[in-house]
């Protein structure tokens, strides 16, 4: 076994060592389905009539619920992998943090760094599959002869989804490594993708908003945004990839800055 994957088999042992990681895998595979339960009370009675909203609620089941309501499990998640590093042990150990013991075994620290964005992505993958595997069975139970009319299922509105996803655990990534906890990016994640949204905040006073992480990756996956305007396909792209690439560079530089005591 090389050194390399010895590293990520060790950082998936610990991460399944974390209830916090067993936590935020349940809520976010839940959640969206509790969303889909209450939302779609009423909903098929509503279609027979021709409700035009009800249409419009449609096209974006299961994008809308995956999107917000997935996302704080995954968070919770992304960030106990990487916050518990900075938790101290028992007096017996002598109070150190764990950071201490991971930079022994590895004293480069770029292979772990490496090795906890794979697992924290990888996670984030097989939970979204999971969690879509569940919504369209659920939609297909509850809906019945509607579920065949449901939004279009197109790899690029996937894989907007998965991008968003994505963003959300390198963020959660950045900002436990930056401030050596899980307060911080729990409280800012999971309020900013599931209560009070930035963007749309933001929106009533400068059309950059946009381009913030939720407002980019929402043109492309929902089809009844809620922002006065959006940007190309080509910009949200960009402004994804950009926001990705920041949070990654963040993380590696705070992981490879931090001191261990």
């Amino acid at each position: 076994m090389s050194g390399a994957v010895r590293v990520l088999h060790a950082e998936v042992l610990k991460a399944l060592s974390l209830k916090p990681v067993w936590l935020g895998s349940a809520l976010a595979l839940v959640l969206p389905l509790l969303v889909t339960w209450v939302a779609s009370s009423g909903l098929v009675a509503d279609l027979r009539a021709g409700d035009p909203y009800a249409l419009e609620q449609l096209t974006d089941m299961p994008f809308m619920e995956l999107g917000m309501a997935g996302v704080p499990g995954l968070v919770i998640m992304a960030t106990a992998v990487f916050a518990s590093e900075f938790q101290r042990g028992s007096q017996e150990t002598g109070g150190t943090r764990q950071l201490a013991t991971t930079l022994l075994v590895d004293p480069g620290r770029r292979p772990t760094l490496v090795a906890k964005i794979l697992v924290v992505l990888l996670a984030g993958v097989l939970l979204l599959a999971g969690a879509l595997a569940l919504e369209l069975s659920l939609l297909h139970h509850l809906l019945g002869e509607w579920a065949s009319t449901r939004s279009d299922l197109t790899p690029g509105r996937l894989a907007a989804l998965a991008a968003w996803w994505g963003i959300n655990a390198l963020l959660a990534a950045a900002l436990a490594t930056l401030s050596r906890g899980a307060t911080v990016p729990l409280v800012t994640l999971v309020t900013a993708s599931s209560l009070v949204s930035p963007s749309v905040l933001l929106s009533k006073v400068t059309d950059l908003a946009v381009y913030l992480p939720d407002a980019a990756a929402y043109s492309l996956f929902i089809r009844q945004t809620r922002f006065g305007i959006t940007p190309t396909p080509t910009a949200a792209v960009v402004a994804c990839g950009v926001w990705a690439l920041a949070a990654l560079v963040t993380t590696a530089v705070a992981w490879i800055r931090q001191d261990a005591s």
